[in-house]
């Protein structure tokens, strides 16, 4: 994504803040949430010395659809070396939830609700320790998760164009 968005020629925020982080990392780069909810880009770890795949899930509470949502990635876990992490933004901390979140999950963040979706997400990411990274929401879910299993598997997903 920080590659596409540097390469995109958009003359917006985002878009100039990853030009700056690509031109500076060419790739190889960790995010870091800071204390005062911003963040900022270091060197980190090689890619190719992490799992396949985190997956970071934004949960609210969503009781009728957690469930739905975190089976459907089992199949992730199956077939890749894959990571699941739940955000929890749920103030209320419903247990039934909770329950829920961990018997599926590798880790749950309890994450204070702040009004910022992008710093939940970021909490998500800090802890990250996957070559490939992807966000999903609690009212979502994977009928199919072949595709992204196989290219993740093929030898594309290593080169530095998909970054």
């Amino acid at each position: 994504m920080v590659r596409a968005f540097a390469e995109s020629g958009l003359d917006h925020p985002i878009a100039n803040d990853c030009k700056k982080i690509w031109d500076a990392y060419k790739g190889d780069i960790r995010t870091d949430t800071q204390p005062d909810n911003k963040t900022s880009i270091t060197r980190g770890e090689k890619m190719s010395d992490k799992l396949d795949l985190t997956i970071s899930l934004l949960s609210s509470g969503r009781g009728g659809t957690i469930e739905r949502c975190l089976k459907s990635l089992m199949p992730f876990k199956e077939q890749l070396d894959c990571e699941i992490i739940v955000v929890d933004t749920d103030p209320e901390g419903n247990e039934v939830v909770r329950k829920i979140l961990d018997r599926y999950a590798d880790r749950v963040i309890r994450f204070k609700w702040c009004d910022d979706f992008s710093a939940a997400r970021n909490a998500g990411l800090k802890e990250a320790k996957g070559r490939w990274f992807m966000f999903i929401d609690d009212d979502e879910w994977f009928f199919d998760v072949t595709p992204v299993v196989d290219f993740i598997k093929s030898p594309a997903s290593d080169k530095e164009e998909w970054a």
